[in-house]
């Protein structure tokens, strides 16, 4: 079973997480400081997110947020579904497993986006209580 309905639904959830990432004062300047330059593209849905913590914010909060074509070069991108995007948020995924199975595919420096599984560690506990508060506890896996 799918988690996300389509495309609208995923941006609504997922994409409304990562704009609260980019104005939390823990979070956004912990992306800001690590120089996160990441796209995600999804899939089942589709979604394509970019996270540019390098160029200077020009949108509210502590890094840029860009969804549809990349409008920089990434440092990293990383392909993989929808579902296991949020398996990842909850921190219910293992990475290193999905990478070895290619459920995750990562191009660029790959040791550069496991050294930023540290930096967002602390955004699993707060997706989850996120979905509790936006009314859609019954996303919890």
């Amino acid at each position: 079973m799918a988690f996300f309905t389509d495309s609208t639904e995923l941006q609504q959830i997922l994409g409304g997480f990562f704009e609260r990432m980019r104005d939390d004062t823990d979070l956004g300047p912990r992306v800001r400081t690590a120089e996160v330059l990441v796209t995600f593209f999804l899939s089942d849905p589709d979604l394509t997110v970019t996270v540019d913590g390098v160029s200077p914010p020009v949108q509210n909060g502590h890094f840029n947020l860009y969804y549809g074509p990349p409008p920089l070069a990434p440092a990293v991108t990383l392909t993989l579904s929808a579902d296991n995007a949020h398996r990842f948020w909850q921190g219910r995924l293992n990475v290193m497993l999905a990478l070895a199975q290619k459920q995750v595919i990562i191009e660029g420096s790959a040791g550069k986006m496991l050294a930023l599984l540290p930096v967002v560690a602390p955004a699993f506990e707060r997706y989850r209580a996120y979905l509790t508060e936006i009314g859609r506890a019954d996303l919890l896996a």
